[in-house]
């Protein structure tokens, strides 16, 4: 009976011991979300043991069981925020591609400028317009060009045309939605195509659809793909941009034009957000 005793007197202090000199038991992780800061109070990374380390939390990846890769974006809120910016923002980009089978490198800018008010097809309207400069090197040297697109929209900053080479009328117009998640798509918007703003020659349309895909971080990527056609609605062109899906808007990565089966990647390296 002695034994028994100090065999369960043992197991006791044992337990006692744990109680006090583990980690884990009053080792808690604190998360305040005013700062967006955690503390943890040990991290080993390698052989070392780093103590009381404050961390400061980007994007939540899961909480429990429940993944935020999953989760819905409200994409026609973060294209606003692209769109709605108070002074010029400029991109920096480097440019690649393959033209008539010539090999070309380059490097460029464009400046994205405020929304201004203007009028469209008659009515009360803003514009955003954009310009390019790229200056390209190939095998006959190098070649400077110039790209100025503008977008036109309503007062309730519904996309309405937008010129390029071309002038575009919005045909028929779908609002981007406000809970996208991995593998959306669809159209936004779709577009009569004239030669000026004249109109006196109509040249095809264009259609405007978006999808969104996962990327190798929390934030996914959509595409705003712009497809001109002709008027046997035979595709003429092709322009592919990718953004981030980020809560600070959609950050431009890649564009890439598409004419004639020639495909000329445009990948920009710095971003002004």
């Amino acid at each position: 009976m002695r034994s028994k005793g100090v065999a369960k007197m043992k197991k006791i202090v044992n337990i006692i011991f744990l109680i006090i000199f583990s980690p884990m038991i009053y080792a808690y992780d604190f998360y305040d979300s005013s700062t967006n800061s955690l503390n943890i109070p040990s991290v080993q990374v390698g052989s070392t043991i780093y103590s009381d380390v404050l961390i400061t939390v980007g994007n939540v990846v899961k909480v429990g069981g429940t993944s935020t890769l999953n989760q819905t974006y409200d994409l026609n809120s973060l294209n606003l925020k692209r769109v709605n910016i108070s002074s010029p923002v400029t991109l920096n980009y480097n440019v690649s591609g393959v033209v008539n089978s010539s090999a070309f490198t380059g490097s460029g800018s464009v400046i994205s400028n405020p929304l201004t008010a203007t009028t469209f097809e008659g009515n009360a309207a803003k514009s955003q317009s954009t310009l390019s400069s790229t200056l390209i090197m190939g095998s006959n040297g190098s070649t400077p060009t110039t790209y100025n697109e503008v977008y036109f929209y309503d007062t309730n900053n519904n996309v309405i045309g937008f010129s390029d080479t071309l002038y575009h009328v919005v045909s028929s117009f779908k609002q981007l939605p406000n809970k996208v998640s991995n593998y959306s798509s669809g159209i936004w918007f779709t577009t009569n195509d004239y030669l000026d703003s004249s109109k006196k020659v109509a040249l095809g349309k264009t259609i405007v659809s978006y999808d969104v895909y996962p990327s190798n971080d929390v934030n996914p990527y959509v595409n705003i793909t712009k497809s001109t056609r002709n008027a046997a609605d035979n595709v003429d062109s092709m322009m592919i941009s990718t953004f981030i899906l980020t809560s600070q808007g959609l950050i431009p990565t890649t564009r890439t034009s598409i004419t004639n089966g020639q495909i000329s990647g445009y990948s920009q390296i710095m971003i002004i957000q």
